[in-house]
Parts: structure tokens; sequence; C-alpha cells
């Protein structure tokens, strides 16, 4: 018997690769949780649902085309993609299609929109664990929760992040699932904040870098506040090319400038408009004491690539590293604006 035609044999069956997006319960019109979505949005599907009742319901009828659950992808404006705007349940900004999300499949993760202490009860998140038993519940707060947030976590089982840390906690998580380390997602749902510091630390890549590691420039207001940036950035994995007491200089060279400006003023924003000016595709990182979203606005405004907040976490400052080391590459400027 002759062999078969390879051209007419069945192609190879290989199982596809799970698609990844999030689960958005609560609003997205206060200025903050707006900025956090739309960083998500940039990497990831997300669906949004007002409540958790409604995602259940809506996701147990196996549909997204209702009312309150659009996750479509629009052009980007050629407005001011920051400029405050009122914002109804549909009106979300850009991101990815929801023709590419199994609806069937759960989220990769679930995001509680907390604008304020006590937003969420113990009941909704019991709703949305029965529901996806084996998703992580996640808190995203606002500036207004920040007291509560470093109390400790007001709902058992329930991490709390800020809402400036998200997406790049997100970003390293999801890098660690690709890895295949369980990373700071793995940790099971009674482990303390301080558990999950240490297992951010032990993931780090170490001291040890390589000759090709992405050179960083530091600046700070403060010279202890220099050194505790630079002893976290050699975990993150990143090699110091220049320290700068101060503001940063408007000649640094390298594929990210760190600036810790603690509180940005006037001049401290002139001064970030000018560095960004002059190097348009240097990307910039600022690290605010309390981030707020007025502030934060005038920071993306002024040239800087991404805003985080204290206390640093390890977590957030390596996937923030990498999503703004991968911008260029992505077609992505300032503040992760398609250019």
């Amino acid at each position: 018997m002759p062999p078969p035609n390879p051209a007419s044999a069945p192609p190879a069956c290989s199982a596809p690769a799970p698609t990844r997006w999030l689960l958005w319960v609560g609003t997205t019109s206060e200025a903050e949780l707006s900025l956090a979505h739309t960083w998500l949005r940039e990497t990831l599907p997300v669906v949004v649902a007002e409540n958790p009742r409604q995602a259940c319901e809506r996701f147990a009828q196996g549909s997204a085309a209702h009312d309150g659950l659009r996750a479509d992808r629009a052009s980007t404006p050629s407005v001011d993609r920051w400029a405050p705007r009122k914002q109804s349940r549909d009106d979300f900004s850009p991101g990815y299609s929801a023709a590419g999300t199994p609806w069937n499949a759960a989220p990769t993760l679930i995001l509680l929109a907390s604008d304020r202490p006590g937003r969420w009860s113990l009941d909704d998140v019991i709703l949305l664990t029965s529901r996806w038993p084996l998703v992580p519940v996640i808190s995203v707060g606002s500036s207004l929760c920040d007291g509560r947030r470093r109390s400790g976590p007001a709902l058992p089982g329930v991490e709390e992040i800020s809402w400036h840390d998200l997406a790049g906690r997100i970003g390293r998580w999801l890098a660690d699932l690709d890895t295949g380390r369980p990373g700071g997602l793995g940790l099971p749902t009674t482990a303390r904040r301080e558990e999950r510091l240490l297992e951010s630390a032990l993931l780090a890549p170490g001291r040890t870098l390589p000759p090709e590691s992405p050179s960083v420039v530091l600046a700070a207001r403060r010279l202890l506040d220099l050194e505790g940036l630079a002893e976290l950035l050699s975990l993150a994995g990143r090699r110091i090319q220049r320290r700068t007491e101060g503001r940063p200089p408007l000649e640094a060279t390298g594929s990210t400038v760190i600036w810790d400006a603690g509180r940005l003023d006037r001049e401290d924003l002139a001064w970030l408009q000018l560095l960004s000016s002059n190097q348009p595709s240097l990307p910039i990182l600022v690290i605010e004491s309390f981030p707020r979203g007025d502030s934060t606005l005038a920071a993306l405004r002024a040239g800087a690539w991404a805003i985080l907040g204290r206390p640093l976490s390890l977590e957030a400052l390596m996937g923030t590293l990498v999503r703004l080391e991968n911008a260029p590459a992505s077609g992505l400027g300032p503040a992760g604006m398609h250019r």
C-alpha cells in the first residue's frame, strides 16, 4: 500500500493555550480606579460587572452581550486620554476585544474595585467564590481605602492591593504562571502579608546579574531612600547605571529612569516635563509617597510612564519595570498610550 499523502494527513492536535481574562467587579468611574482599569486593559481582556450578583447571573447565562458586561475594544481616541469624562456603564476605556474571551471558562482573577472602605462584604466574596471556587479574589482599593489597607485585610482570604500597584503586581503574577511558578497567587488564602512579601523576595532574580541585564538610572530626594531603592532594584535583577540625589539628570540614558520624588510639586512636574521632552522614548517611573488620582494624572501628562507608591512592593516594581521595558516594542509611549 502506498504511503499516505502528507498533505492529506490530519494536523497534529495540540491543546490550545488558555485564554486569560480578568473580571472587574465594581465601578470604573472613580478617577483612580479608572486609571487602574485602563492600565489592565492594555495587556488583558477585562470584563466589567457592577456587582457580584450581576457577574454570576450574566455568566450563568453564557453571554457577555448584556448590559454592564461590555469588553469591546475601541480605537484610541485622539483627545487627551486622561482628561476627565462622564462615564456610563458601557463607556469603558480602550482594551482587548471580547471576541476571544471564553465566557464559559473561569477568569484568571476576580478584582473587587473598592472606591470606599466597606464597599464589599463577606457575602459578596462567598457569592463569587461559589461561582468560581478556584479563582483568586483580589480587592483593589482607591486612596480612600489606604488607611484600611495598611491596617490589614478587611475580608478574610482577600488580599488588598492599592490601585497604583495593580498593573505591576498582576503582570508579575502572570509572568510567574508562564514560567510554572506559583508566585504570590499560589499562596493559600490564609497567608499573611509578611509571608507574601517574603515569597516575592525568594522568587526574585537575585544579586548575580547577567551582563545583559537592563540598566536603570536612579534618583531620590534623600540619600537613605536612594540606597534602599538601589537594594530593591538589585533584587529585581536590574543593573544600576547611575545614582543621583535629588532630581534625575536631564541627560540620563538607560533603559528606565526611576525617580523617588516623594511628593511632586510644580517645579518637579516642570522638571519631569523637560526630561520627557528631551528624551520622549525614555521610560520614566515615578515613586510617590501617597499617589492620588489628581497627582497621578498631572505626572502622566508631564511625561511619566508609570506611578508607584509606598510601601514599594518588589512584585509591583518588577512587574512595572517589565511593562515599561517592553513598551517601545509594543508601540506604547508615556503612560502606555499608543503612539
